[in-house]
């Protein structure tokens, strides 16, 4: 039996203690600091209907997913407000859809100040703080019981057997499961391709039909002048999550004798503008503000051509 000493390692380990218990009490009086400014926050908060909307935050994206901030909107005596509540919610966790409707709680006093669900921060806080309370005692009373004289006691003989039949273990059993996992990430590897090269040629087809379509737009096209009844913002977002605004224009124009009236992407008008369209003769209903050939399609079918290419002659493992 070895006895291992403990006593050269003492005041390292009393200097952790302090360590540890200057934070977990820092973690305790910010939570009660907190959950004091919550609280006081809940006396004068005045209630709201408003909407929440989610923005994507570039600086907490990791390799787990990425993370979107809360933010606010809702109305106190005319006056819009859109505001952050101090939510981070990574994409996993995101239920509700940009707009849902929340009932919102701000500060009479600063308006811009708000929150959500002010109960379920308050418990939150509560619950950290007596995790904390818990951890501090667990670890003070484990070194309460070794100042009375627990030693740490290890067996020579013992950690070899240990050791000894850790390595067989990986030897019987780890090495021939990791053979397998090689086996099916090489199956899988070579299902990816197979779906990477059936993406390429959907591309492809995707960017000839797109070619075909305007082709045939342009040789059947004529130009018609049109008017603008209304117009309409439509809130949307882009590639990069970013909320935006697309205008619309629904326009009036005449085929034949025959009154048309659809909706185009197109901004700078008002009601009453005219505007110079081109339809399909054959679809009427079919209209752009253009009777030219744009690149997109080329450039998917080029796309196409270079992803399968890559994907063809990638080494699969």
């Amino acid at each position: 039996m070895t006895i291992v000493d403990v006593s050269g390692k003492q005041d390292q380990r009393s200097g952790r203690l302090v360590v540890l218990v200057v934070i977990m009490l820092a973690i305790i009086l910010f939570v009660a600091y907190s959950a004091v400014n919550d609280q006081s926050f809940k006396k004068i908060a005045v209630e709201t209907e408003g909407r929440v909307y989610y923005e994507r935050d570039r600086s907490m994206d990791t390799e787990d997913g990425d993370y979107y901030k809360t933010y606010a909107e809702y109305t106190v005596d005319g006056k819009k407000y859109y505001e952050y509540v101090g939510d981070k919610i990574s994409k996993v966790n995101l239920v509700d859809k940009d707009g849902t409707p929340k009932t919102i709680y701000y500060n009479p006093n600063n308006p811009r100040e708000c929150k959500i669900d002010i109960d379920s921060s308050i418990a939150s806080g509560v619950i950290i703080a007596v995790v904390a309370v818990i951890m501090l005692g667990a670890y003070l009373y484990i070194v309460i019981l070794k100042k009375k004289g627990v030693n740490v006691e290890a067996n020579a003989d013992d950690v070899r057997e240990t050791q000894q039949k850790a390595e067989e273990f990986v030897e019987q059993k780890i090495e021939p499961a990791m053979k397998e996992i090689r086996n099916v990430k090489s199956i899988f590897s070579k299902i990816i391709k197979g779906i990477f090269v059936l993406v390429s040629i959907g591309v492809i087809v995707n960017g000839i039909s797109t070619v075909k379509s305007e082709k045939s737009f342009n040789e059947n096209s004529k130009e018609v002048s049109a008017t603008v009844s209304k117009t309409e913002i439509v809130e949307d977002r882009d590639s990069d999550n970013h909320r935006i605004q697309r205008e619309y224009a629904v326009v009036n124009y005449v085929v034949n004798d025959e009154k048309y009236e659809e909706r185009i992407q197109v901004s700078g008008y008002k009601k009453g503008d005219t505007l110079k369209i081109y339809y399909d003769s054959t679809n009427p209903k079919n209209i752009s503000l253009t009777n030219k050939q744009n690149s997109l399609g080329f450039f998917l079918i080029g796309f196409g051509i270079v992803f399968l290419i890559f994907t063809i002659f990638i080494k699969v493992k």
